[in-house]
């Protein structure tokens, strides 16, 4: 009976940390199938016909508006570990003056470029108070005699 329980214990253990290792895929964005993107022709598909197709478009184009962007990356996971870029891309939807679809172009994970983070912080003026610098700073600057709407005792 006891060799019965070490066994079970032991397998539920090996059971819950091979589990533990199973790696997740996650979709941020909006990652259409190539079969969904076919089906918008240049010059015939209008903007309500690829809002319907894709959804909302991630961003619009500042200046124009006439292209709309699509961005998705498809990750993985395996238990504590940095994920991993398994597909990346931005749909480019550009539209003529009549509002139909000129173009839709495809671009990879491949052309992206790593962007430099830049570490330091904008300064801003003044002084930096401690937590309980501002606690107690606030001591006695709330007055409660109603100076402050119309001033006096109210008047009943």
């Amino acid at each position: 009976m006891r060799r019965m329980l070490t066994t079970i214990l032991a397998s539920t253990a090996l059971l819950a940390a091979a589990t533990g290792c199973v790696p997740t895929v996650d979709v941020h964005g909006n990652m259409p199938e190539q079969d969904v993107l076919d089906e918008i022709q240049p010059g015939i598909a209008t903007r309500e016909t690829v809002s319907e197709k894709l959804g909302t478009p991630s961003t619009i184009a500042m200046f124009e508006g006439e292209t709309w962007y699509y961005v998705g990356r498809k990750t993985q996971t395996t238990s504590f570990f940095n994920p991993k870029t398994l597909d990346q891309r931005v749909i480019v939807v550009r539209f003529d003056g009549r509002g139909r679809v000129d173009a839709v172009d495809t671009i990879n994970g491949d052309a992206a470029r790593p962007v430099q983070i830049v570490e330091r912080e904008t300064p801003t003026r003044g002084r930096e108070y401690t937590f309980v610098e501002q606690l107690l700073g606030n001591i006695g600057r709330f007055n409660n005699s109603g100076r402050g709407r119309g001033g006096g005792d109210p008047q009943f």
